[in-house]
């Protein structure tokens, strides 16, 4: 289905991705959350035929086989696409990324609008610092990010478990994320194992502690802190897709943040959770948006 892809970037280190669909496909750079990799899991990869997409995925320093870098910032990023970009001559591109994604893409949306043909952000997550960030959230989730945000040293601890659980323990992994979904979520996650289709998923999951636990650790310590972004550069329309039960990123700070955006495209969906990308009505409508 995929292949893993490497470009060797100007300091030295690699960055590896993976790509999805028609070579000759309209090209979308689809950025993954925190924690992930290349490893795309989708809830239906003939959605790709249907609107002819090129879905390229990239990791980001320490994610699956990209080389880590300890002090990288978010901003930092946007060299690497940039020369991902060029490497594979995209003169434009449609840009999304999910849930932890979503900064990313942002910090790119500012540095080359002009080459983007549409920014889509799913699931994404908003700053920390937004009203009522987490009016909604699940207990577990809001504790994790108040140890990231305010103890970091002890939740690294969260992460060794992680790491733990994913490589030795998928099954109780998969137990435990449910623990913080909305019922949606959780149907959809018992949808993929009741088809046999959660071996991607924990793949995916995998991939992102292939070097460990500190990459995702670093990469969770930066989306819980300030971004450093001036959002008010991003001119273009973003498309937002969000559930409205989502308990990962509830739908409340979420209404908070795009007041901060320039131009905002709403898709907020009613009873859906955070799991947008593995339900193939919603995919669907994503996917069919960006190409139009």
């Amino acid at each position: 289905m995929y292949k893993n892809k490497f470009i060797k970037l100007k300091d030295g280190r690699d960055l590896a991705y993976s790509e999805y669909g028609s070579r000759s496909g309209k090209p979308l750079l689809l950025f993954h959350g925190s924690p992930g990799s290349r490893i795309l899991a989708l809830a239906n990869y003939s959605l790709l035929e249907k609107y002819d997409l090129r879905i390229i995925v990239p990791e980001r320093p320490g994610f699956g086989l990209s080389t880590y870098i300890p002090h990288a910032s978010i901003s930092d990023w946007v060299g690497d696409v940039e020369q991902l970009v060029s490497h594979l001559q995209l003169k434009k591109f449609h840009l999304a990324g999910f849930s932890g994604g979503a900064p990313y893409v942002l910090a790119c949306a500012i540095s080359f609008l002009d080459r983007v043909n549409t920014i889509t952000l799913i699931s994404g997550l908003v700053p920390t610092a937004t009203k009522g960030f987490t009016d909604g959230m699940s207990s577990g989730t809001r504790k994790s990010f108040f140890l990231f945000r305010y103890a970091p040293l002890v939740s690294k601890l969260l992460d060794l478990l992680s790491v733990t659980l994913i490589r030795n323990k998928p099954a109780m992994f998969l137990k435990m994320f449910q623990k913080q979904l909305c019922q949606w979520d959780k149907d959809v996650v018992n949808k993929m194992i009741s088809e046999g289709c959660e071996k991607t998923f924990v793949h995916h999951i995998q991939e992102a502690y292939r070097q460990g636990a500190k990459p995702a650790h670093h990469d969770a310590v930066l989306l819980t802190g300030d971004w450093q972004l001036d959002l008010g550069k991003v001119s273009k329309k973003i498309h937002v897709w969000h559930g409205e039960s989502d308990m990962l990123m509830p739908i409340t700070p979420v209404r908070s943040f795009i007041k901060q955006l320039n131009q905002c495209e709403c898709y907020f969906i009613p009873n859906a959770g955070h799991l947008l990308l593995n339900d193939h009505e919603i995919t669907d409508r994503i996917f069919g948006t960006i190409v139009s």
